[in-house]
């Protein structure tokens, strides 16, 4: 919810912000003096799409649309509390920053650019922000009882209480919906790659859902479905189109995989180089998308129609334990291709 009637503070503030996880706060929810945006060049921002907050690698807002200098620009924010900082953390050297277009800092301190030298648009927040904002906050950080806002939330009316849950429940369930919506537009109505890539996306949770997604778009429903009868094609299909078969291998299970997904690479003509980004250190082991993608397959072997199986399933426990699935043997030592492990 933008926040409007957000005063600017009528003086710069002395008051520091206790950390990033701040600034990402006051971004995500525009808790900052709108008024008059402009950069430190001085010239208007206008801040059409705030972004998708990110959770793991890469920059901190993902997505994001700005007009500047009469241009729209499309890409990401990245939130330091020093301009500085971006030198610091190396991004000036990392390809994954490089669609940055707006960074978003407490303190102005020295000019960024990007890998190619050109200028990022920076945008300063110091003196947008009321001073009191940044005591709650840090009061909060420094608040010895495991729920941090405990001793607040009994100032707040049951009413209020209610309504804000209800609120969030509402905008989580506006934008699922927004996205299956676009993508059924996208898709032309196709409901079984639509539960196709929701499956995918829900198997990777925090640190790797939008990257199964990718992958379950890139494949497709129709391309998957003809390998469902058989553990070994299957298996090939999705941790080839993956890119986790690129390697030279000692075992034989990841060596048969290679092998079979050679042939279905020219039986489909499917460009074996991957680049999607895997997350695996913003995971825990258990959920490594190598796991993830065996415990798919595991569970799509000889599945003819995903819709089907899940509307018509009357009961949830059914429908629940249609989930208990093991993956192949191999990964009960391994979490990765080649390197075995006790579990």
């Amino acid at each position: 919810m933008t926040k409007t009637n957000i005063p600017t503070p009528s003086a710069p503030t002395n008051v520091y912000p206790p950390n990033e996880a701040f600034l990402h706060y006051v971004w995500k929810t525009k808790n900052f003096s709108q008024k008059n945006i402009n950069s430190t060049a001085d010239k208007p921002i206008k801040i059409v799409k705030w972004g998708m907050h990110n959770h793991v690698a890469g920059p901190d807002f993902l997505d994001a649309v700005i007009e500047y200098d009469g241009i729209a620009w499309a890409g990401h924010v990245e939130i330091h509390l020093k301009s500085s900082d971006w030198y610091k953390h190396h991004h000036q050297v990392d390809p994954a920053y490089d669609l940055v277009v707006l960074h978003v800092v407490w303190e102005d301190d020295r000019a960024v650019t990007d890998m190619h030298l050109n200028p990022i648009i920076t945008l300063e927040l110091k003196d947008r922000v009321e001073p009191s904002l940044i005591h709650r906050m840090s009061d909060l950080m420094q608040a010895k009882t495991r729920i941090p806002c405990q001793a607040q939330i009994k100032n707040l009316s049951t009413f209020w209480l209610n309504a804000w849950k209800e609120r969030q429940l509402i905008e989580r369930l506006e934008f699922r919906t927004q996205r299956i919506v676009k993508r059924l537009t996208e898709t032309r109505g196709d409901w079984e790659q639509i539960a196709f890539e929701l499956l995918f996306r829900s198997m990777g949770f925090y640190a790797n859902s939008d990257q199964l997604e990718e992958l379950a778009q890139q494949l497709t429903w129709p391309l998957v479905r003809k390998s469902v009868h058989d553990k070994t094609s299957l298996e090939a299909l999705l941790f080839g189109r993956g890119g986790f078969l690129n390697e030279q291998f000692k075992d034989t299970y990841p060596i048969a995989l290679k092998k079979h997904f050679d042939f279905l690479k020219i039986k489909y003509g499917i460009n074996s180089q991957s680049y999607i980004k895997w997350n695996f250190m913003g995971a825990r082991p258990a959920n490594f998308p190598t796991i993830r993608i065996a415990q798919l397959a595991s569970w799509l072997i000889n599945k003819k129609s995903l819709i089907r199986d899940i509307v018509e399933t009357t009961d949830l426990s059914d429908l629940q334990a249609s989930f208990d699935i093991v993956p192949d043997e191999y990964w009960n030592t391994h979490y990765v291709f080649g390197r075995e492990v006790e579990k």
